[in-house]
């Protein structure tokens, strides 16, 4: 293994880590539901500056995107029930 993965590796590992007292902390203060999305928003922001776009049509993209999430959303519904 590379010594740069090695590192990559363990920043991965250190940022993870660091994730479950950050929400520990944010919990605290904010909505729960308030914290995840904001959550989202800051990792999705970086996605979308640095992943290039799909060659397809937005509209397969969507396509694909809004059963998955609608699929997503009704797994999660069932799971909490």
């Amino acid at each position: 293994m590379a010594f740069k993965h090695l590192l990559l590796g363990i920043l991965v590992t250190a940022i993870w880590g660091a994730n479950f007292s950050v929400i520990q902390l944010g919990l605290a203060d904010v909505d729960p539901f308030a914290l995840a999305c904001a959550r989202f928003a800051l990792s999705a922001f970086p996605l979308i500056l640095l992943v290039p776009r799909p060659a397809t049509g937005l509209r397969y993209v969507a396509g694909y995107g809004a059963p998955l999430a609608a699929w997503w959303q009704r797994r999660q519904a069932v799971s909490i029930r």
